[in-house]
């Protein structure tokens, strides 16, 4: 599996890089920085690139008289540096394999001309498949208020036109909005999710279980209709979970328009809550029987779920963590108190990785409302002695981390 950091250091100079799921953040700090210093230069060498290219700013130092600024990204850093101590880069087409960054301190001296200083390069390996045969995580790109989203689809009227109206979305004609934007909007989470999809619907041995809580999104509700049809071994191909809570419960809610169509088509639908709501986003696939990848995180099968908030997906492949997940889903099947009567409920579960790394999950609802899932992420911001960053919603109701 490829590092998730790398370290450089030179001069006064350091710089770190985290691997992301096709992105990289770029860490630096500067021991004593004089007066002159004005920020970083950030160049990078993507992978079968044949040299360094300068990343771009939105912002220059100064700018030609009469000049009307577009927000476009057009001074390199080289001459219009960075003045922020973290960045993260998107690269533009993303692709798996070694990305190279070379930062410089940038100076500007008396009479305001650039000068380079200390410089770093350190170089990365961005793959596509977090930890290949266990789990593989994807983002939702979370941009429809960006920059990058104004660049990408510039017509204003367009982009007014992703989101439908309430309880319209199994209606809605998603061709009406820009073509490309809701694969866009959706990164790498829209990926793993409609790749489980697309292989189900053309694999009759495969078999779906599914939890969801928003369900308003019609092509997710296409595709699990085509599993619905289906039977193996004389039973229902597709078995599904969804929440009756709030406003879920109504009878035109997309979500109990969603369980009468499955329904109809032959699934076998549930409709239950625990104690407060149903907040699962789960899919358990099985072929010819046996579990072979479940899919958790915080992404609604929803508009805004999957397009809209920045959410997570996690694809694994581990069978010990499959199984859990079947597990968890017989006992949530059942009803709405037997998951947290559960042994399985009432303990974090350790799952290690061939490397030696250990991921930690954690089913609810717990009895009696205890805060086990929660406490141990309060204990480690609590003990911190440097700033924590965790985004890591949960696979079920409440948190996992890895």
């Amino acid at each position: 599996m490829a590092a998730a950091a790398q370290f450089g250091k030179s001069g006064s100079l350091s710089l770190k890089l985290w691997r992301g799921e096709r992105m990289c953040l770029l860490g630096m700090d500067v021991a004593d920085p004089d007066p002159s210093f004005v920020g970083f230069a950030v160049e990078v060498q993507s992978p079968k690139a044949a040299g360094f290219a300068p990343l771009r700013n939105r912002l220059a130092f100064a700018y030609p008289a009469g000049k009307t600024l577009s927000g476009n990204r057009e001074y390199p850093t080289t001459e219009a540096p960075l003045q922020t101590f973290r960045w993260i880069h998107f690269p533009y087409d993303p692709q798996p394999g070694r990305y190279a960054y070379r930062v410089t301190m940038m100076h500007m001296d008396a009479s305001e001309q650039l000068r380079a200083g200390d410089t770093v390069t350190c170089a990365i390996i961005l793959c596509d498949e977090t930890a290949p045969g266990f789990v593989d995580i994807g983002f939702t790109r979370n941009f429809a208020s960006s920059q990058a989203f104004a660049d990408k689809f510039p017509d204003a009227a367009g982009r007014k036109q992703i989101l439908p109206p309430p309880n319209q979305g199994l209606t809605w004609v998603k061709t009406d909005a820009p073509a490309g934007v809701y694969d866009w909007l959706g990164g790498k989470a829209n990926d793993l999710l409609w790749g489980l999809l697309d292989e189900a619907a053309n694999d009759p041995t495969i078999t779906l279980d599914v939890m969801a809580y928003d369900l308003n999104e019609p092509d997710f509700l296409k595709a699990l209709l085509v599993i619905a049809q289906r039977r193996f071994n004389g039973q229902p191909a597709l078995r599904v979970l969804i929440d009756d809570s709030g406003g879920h419960k109504h009878a035109d809610s997309c979500e109990t328009d969603a369980a009468k169509q499955l329904a109809a088509a032959g699934a076998q639908v549930q409709r239950h809550h625990f104690d407060g709501l149903q907040h699962n986003k789960v899919i358990i696939a099985r072929k010819g029987g046996a579990p072979y990848r479940a899919i958790g995180g915080s992404t609604n099968f929803s508009f805004r779920g999957l397009y809209i908030q920045a959410n997570n997906l996690l694809a694994f492949d581990a069978p010990e963590v499959i199984t859990m997940f079947g597990d968890m889903f017989e006992l949530a099947f059942a009803g709405p108190h037997a998951l947290e009567q559960n042994a399985l409920s009432k303990a974090w579960q350790a799952v290690s990785l061939a490397g030696g790394a250990t991921t930690r999950l954690c089913f609810s609802p717990h009895p009696d409302n205890t805060d086990l899932s929660l406490s141990p992420l309060a204990g480690a911001i609590q003990q911190a002695s440097s700033s924590v960053l965790y985004a890591m919603a949960s696979p079920t109701a409440d948190r996992a981390c890895a």
